[in-house]
C-alpha cells in the first residue's frame, strides 16, 4: 500500500498557514469485473445503445409494425403485440438507427419474430451496417444475415468495434434465396457499443485519471 502527505488546517476555516501534516493511503480504482455490482468506478461492459437512437424504416406494414419498436427494449418478440418493426413487401427494404453521437459498436443482438406464422427466412441475405451515411454503403458488420444463424431467434453479430452514428439492416431481393418480395420484420435490434468520444458506456465520462466513472465521482 502507498501513502502520501498533505498539510491540512488544524480547524475548518483557520488560517491555511498552521497547519498539520496528515497521511493519506493513496487508493486506485480498479476494473473488478463485470460481477462485481458494487464496484461503481469501475469501467463496464458495453450496454445496449439502441433505445437512445431514434429509428427509421423505408416503409411500414401496418400500425404495429413502426420502426421504433425494434429499439423500444422488449424482448418477447410477438408482433402481435406491437413490440417489432415490419417493412411492406418489396424488392428493396432498409431498417437504421440514428445516435447523436457517435459509437463504437462491439456486438449486435438482431431478435426474430417468434410467432407461429413467422418467416424467419424473410430476412436471409440481409445486411448489416455501421457508419455515418446510414445506408448499405456504410462498412459491413460480420458475414451477413441469414436465419440459420439463430439461436432461440436471436441472431449475433460482431461488428469487431466499428465507428459510426449509424447502423442499418439493408435487404435487396437479389440476395435472397428466392429473389422474390419480402418483409423485414426486427423484434429488436440490441446495439452493444460505447460513445466514441468518451469512450466510456451507460452514461458515464472520462475522468482525469482516465477511468470511467458517474460524472459525480470525477
Amino acid at each position: 500500500k502507498q501513502w502520501y502527505q498533505r498539510r491540512v488546517p488544524l480547524r475548518p476555516g483557520s488560517d491555511c498557514r498552521v497547519t498539520k501534516w496528515v497521511v493519506y493511503p493513496i487508493m486506485k480504482y480498479q476494473d473488478m469485473g463485470q460481477d462485481d455490482k458494487d464496484d461503481i468506478h469501475a469501467e463496464q461492459d458495453d450496454e445496449d445503445v439502441a433505445v437512445t437512437g431514434i429509428a427509421e424504416q423505408r416503409t411500414t406494414f401496418d400500425s404495429l409494425g413502426a420502426a421504433s419498436n425494434a429499439i423500444d427494449g422488449v424482448l418477447n418478440g410477438n408482433y402481435s403485440s406491437g413490440t417489432c418493426s415490419k417493412s411492406q413487401e418489396d424488392y428493396i427494404n432498409w431498417w437504421t438507427v440514428k445516435f447523436n453521437v457517435t459509437h463504437t459498436v462491439q456486438t449486435v443482438k438482431i431478435h426474430l419474430q417468434r410467432d407461429d406464422d413467422a418467416s424467419l427466412g424473410d430476412i436471409d441475405g440481409a445486411t448489416l451496417h455501421v457508419g455515418n451515411r446510414g445506408d448499405y454503403l456504410d462498412p459491413v458488420c460480420g458475414n451477413g444475415i441469414d436465419s440459420s444463424m439463430h439461436v432461440d431467434h436471436v441472431i449475433t453479430l460482431d461488428c469487431k468495434n466499428l465507428v459510426g452514428r449509424y447502423l442499418t439492416v439493408d435487404w435487396y431481393f437479389a440476395n435472397h434465396p428466392d429473389r422474390e418480395r419480402r418483409s423485414l420484420t426486427l423484434c429488436e435490434v440490441e446495439i452493444f457499443a460505447h460513445d466514441n468520444d468518451s469512450g466510456c458506456p451507460g452514461g458515464n465520462v472520462r475522468c482525469t485519471d482516465g477511468l470511467c466513472k458517474p460524472p459525480s465521482f470525477c
